[in-house]
């Protein structure tokens, strides 16, 4: 097998990650934290921690997160809430 092919199927095989963080006063179980694990099911692990409330302990929860899940490619993409679909 030649190596383009064993590279498709490994990055096939490895399932992609997506991090949604809610809002302050709202859950990991959320209306669009919910609506995106169900859209991605079986091609990518949505992660919807419920954040603490003072901002400081969420950046250290987000970051020891991160740092946790290693991700390949440090860089990300963010949507803000008020972009989203799903707002009420």
């Amino acid at each position: 097998m030649n190596l383009g092919i064993k590279k498709l199927i490994l990055e096939n095989l490895i399932m992609k990650k997506m991090l949604f963080l809610h809002g302050f006063y709202a859950s990991g179980q959320c209306v669009p934290a919910v609506a995106l694990q169900e859209a991605f099911e079986g091609r990518a692990e949505v992660l919807t921690p419920d954040l603490p409330m003072h901002p400081k302990e969420a950046i250290r929860f987000i970051r020891d997160l991160i740092d946790k899940e290693k991700p390949a490619d440090k860089s990300f993409t963010m949507q803000k809430n008020d972009e989203w679909p799903f707002t009420s």
